[in-house]
């Protein structure tokens, strides 16, 4: 895919990079929470706390006031028709934005290998700082069969949507097609979104080089200035998030342009494909407060930059050592025409003491000249599952609501690699 909009402080900060850091205590919070929930504001003012307060009988007022908030706002949606599963963002609005889950758990074969290669060179792994261990042999036990996207998204909508002659006509949305646009059913009238609109450019980032699609609406797909609120049925991002600076700043976005019903479709590169030639799986995932902070910081994105460039010169350092164990020799240019190398099954790989700091420094530096290369974020699922969990909070405060239909992890196909599939409707 293309990345389609570079690390400045206006895409950094999208529709939800406004506003300071948190604090206030569990009252403030509440009160936040219960009046994004049609709470009147005079009872928000009247149960407003100073920062720093902790009392227990002022706390559980403050949980109060947000269970209350979410019962109103269950009677709007129950009145205006949304059932079900939309219920979702009401009981998060309720509990507000779940706090980071610790990560206890017993640290398998790869995090050990982690903190071996930190003591080894005295540094810390980039992505430390935000990052929890992806578990990746857990994951893999819960990888999907393989199918194309095509198919996967026409099964989606058939469920939503209805097939045949009793489908209705809709609108759809495809961000970064580059050579591999989804087909949909005929009843879907589709447009094409991409940063650039001349050929060269689109060449220059795309993975592969030819066939590129041409895009009817050129814009930032982390901020769809263009595009209006509810304008569209459909909208799908196919390896495009990884490239947003701010990932919850997109996906507010592609969220806010759908009508309610409305699915968007978004496709991620797995962490722990264990096929894929780079070394990506050596990287963290980031915690959820992670993309909050990027969401409602602005310049949060921007400061954690060259960090997210450190995360990436991790993955490029290891492909030679991944080459090496299977047998080939050095990979020559990551930004030029040579083939990438074999798949290599890279299961009894750990992260190895030879990753030299010094050369993960020097691919930083590379991609912080070519923004649009980087992957400034992966994931698994479960880590894609939290982020999503952290976002139905901080969007209803904004007013749009919306349900986790599906989260997993597919296998891969002659066309993809194993990539994460989300499925999100807006309620």
């Amino acid at each position: 895919s293309t990345s389609l909009t570079m690390p400045s402080s206006a895409s950094a900060s999208g529709h939800g990079g406004g506003g300071g850091g948190g604090g206030g205590g569990t009252l403030r919070r509440a009160v936040q929470l219960a009046s994004g929930a049609l709470v009147v504001g005079s009872l928000a003012l009247a149960l407003w706390a100073p920062a720093g307060t902790s009392g227990g009988a002022e706390a559980q007022a403050g949980v109060d006031v947000a269970a209350a908030a979410a019962v109103q706002l269950r009677e709007r949606v129950e009145v205006e028709g949304v059932a079900g599963e939309a219920h979702e963002s009401l009981v998060a609005v309720a509990r507000g934005p779940p706090k980071d889950e610790p990560d206890e758990q017993p640290l398998d074969e790869v995090g050990e290998a982690r903190l071996r290669w930190e003591e080894h060179w005295k540094e810390t792994f980039p992505g430390r700082q935000w990052g929890w261990e992806p578990r990746c042999a857990e994951a893999q036990m819960s990888i999907s069969p393989e199918a194309l996207r095509s198919l996967w998204v026409e099964k989606k909508m058939a469920v939503i949507f209805g097939t045949g002659a009793a489908a209705p006509s809709l609108r759809g949305l495809e961000i970064g097609a580059c050579q591999l646009p989804v087909t949909f059913p005929p009843n879907v009238q589709m447009r094409y979104l991409d940063m650039f609109d001349d050929t060269a450019t689109l060449r220059s980032q795309c993975f592969l080089k030819d066939g590129t699609r041409l895009p009817d609406i050129v814009d930032d797909a982390q901020l769809l200035k263009k595009i209006q609120n509810a304008t569209f049925d459909i909208v799908l991002a196919a390896h495009v998030l990884e490239h947003m600076p701010n990932v919850l700043g997109a996906i507010f976005n592609w969220l806010r342009i759908l009508r309610t019903g409305g699915l968007a479709f978004v496709v991620l590169p797995d962490l722990c494909d264990l096929k894929h030639p780079f070394g990506e799986r050596f990287r963290m995932v980031a915690r959820p407060s992670h993309f909050v902070d990027e969401f409602r910081r602005a310049g949060a994105a921007d400061e954690h930059f060259m960090d997210h460039c450190r995360e990436m010169g991790v993955a490029v350092s290891t492909i030679d050592l991944l080459r090496a164990w299977s047998g080939m020799g050095p990979f020559v240019d990551i930004f030029g025409q040579n083939k990438l190398p074999e798949l290599v099954d890279t299961k009894e790989v750990k992260v190895p003491l030879s990753m030299d700091p010094a050369q993960v420094n020097l691919h930083t530096d590379a991609f912080a000249k070519r923004p649009h290369n980087v992957h400034l974020h992966l994931w698994t699922v479960k880590s894609v599952r939290s982020m999503l969990q952290a976002a139905l909070p901080l969007f209803a405060e904004q007013g749009v609501h919306f349900r986790i239909a599906d989260v997993h992890s597919a296998g891969r196909t002659w066309l993809n690699m194993q990539e994460l599939r989300v499925t999100l409707q807006r309620t």
